[in-house]
């Protein structure tokens, strides 16, 4: 079963919003967690460089042990950007949506396409990670987000009839 679900995607001017639905009776138990943090350390290993702002300061290693796991699929997103190619200055924001069961995740991206497809991957890693979905390629995955990068005569926004 899918811990994380991605409930809507919204393209705004500055940032792309990633709605996603987690349930907490599916949370996976504490050994899972720090299993598959490990495995997305593997995998992403440039994750060991991230801060965020919470209220503990802790490098993101112990953090993404026992955060919530829609704060760590913002990291995983940014760090699959990061790894097709966006600057690592990319930001984003993790809030839950009071009075539903539901966390807005907001990338302040440099490309939504890039965005959007990081978003998808950074699903299929979490719930690999877990032990729960299919094996993941992540460099021939990261090479096909990358892909999606706007080209230069490409509008913003614009499907890429391929």
């Amino acid at each position: 079963m899918s811990v994380l679900r991605l409930r809507c995607v919204r393209v705004l001017d500055e940032r792309v919003d990633l709605v996603l639905a987690f349930d907490a009776e599916d949370a996976p138990d504490v050994a899972r967690r720090g299993a598959a943090a490990e495995r997305l350390l593997e995998w992403l290993p440039g994750l060991a460089r991230h801060r965020c702002s919470t209220e503990v300061d802790r490098p993101f290693t112990q953090e993404m042990r026992d955060t919530e796991m829609p704060h760590l699929f913002e990291h995983v997103v940014l760090e699959v950007m990061a790894c097709a190619g966006s600057p690592r200055t990319v930001a984003g924001h993790t809030v839950w949506r009071r009075g539903e069961d539901v966390f807005r995740v907001s990338i302040f991206d440099d490309d939504d396409a890039v965005c959007a497809g990081a978003a998808r991957l950074a699903l299929s890693l979490i719930e690999h990670a877990l032990g729960d979905g299919a094996p993941v390629d992540v460099h021939a995955r990261i090479a096909d987000v990358a892909a999606l990068r706007a080209k230069p005569n490409r509008q913003p926004g614009a499907i890429d009839p391929r």
